[in-house]
């Protein structure tokens, strides 16, 4: 037995949230595991008008529980990993380009739990598409190196972190913040659990000049 691969096209869906033609900030966020970009969109449809928000979503869906009821999606799991990186990362710069993303002036990438695993291996491979990247919820990938990411995340970065946040026991987070302040992160804890904080996002989004 051997398995095998081919390429094929797939259809991807993903939200949008403001009037393109009169913001004068983009924002690409990346959902967590499990969730929908019309589900994950709830959490940015407050932002004034100089948003413009693109929510992608992960191109394989789910049963969250059973066979049926509600659905959720993912980036990637273990199986064949790298494959779906590889169909994140083409899904990715063919929507940023489909967009027109590049007009932008500002650009904001966010990446919520495993959204910013996604997020970080897309930067390393776009350095230039985004000015900041607000990590959320999320450890960084242990396959990508340390010196690479200095160099090419964007200037602008911060993680966000739930002090609550059942994903991060204590001995963990402290690990967890260690790494991120090496990457010259600025942290944010708030007292909160593994959930976007809209007054959090906020401030975050108001420091991005």
């Amino acid at each position: 037995m051997k398995n095998r691969t081919i390429k094929i096209e797939k259809t991807a869906r993903y939200t949008s949230i403001g009037n393109k033609e009169k913001a004068e900030v983009l924002i690409v966020a990346l959902h967590g595991y499990g969730q929908l970009s019309t589900y994950f969109s709830k959490h940015f449809g407050s932002l004034d008008e100089r948003y413009y928000i693109i929510i992608p979503e992960g191109l394989s869906r789910f049963y969250i529980s059973g066979t049926s009821g509600r659905v959720g999606a993912s980036w990637m799991t273990k199986e064949e990993r790298l494959i779906d990186i590889e169909d994140n990362l083409n899904y990715l710069n063919k929507l940023y380009e489909s967009e027109e993303c590049h007009v932008f002036k500002i650009k904001i990438l966010i990446g919520f739990s495993q959204g910013a695993s996604t997020g970080f291996r897309w930067l390393i491979n776009t350095p230039d598409f985004f000015q900041s990247f607000i990590s959320w919820g999320s450890a960084i990938p242990d396959d990508l190196e340390f010196e690479k990411m200095k160099n090419v995340l964007p200037p602008i970065r911060f993680f966000v972190l739930g002090n609550n946040d059942p994903y991060f026991p204590e001995i963990q987070k402290d690990k967890v913040v260690m790494q991120y302040n090496q990457l010259d992160f600025k942290i944010i804890t708030f007292n909160g659990e593994h959930k976007i904080d809209i007054q959090i996002l906020n401030a975050v989004l108001n420091s991005i000049k």
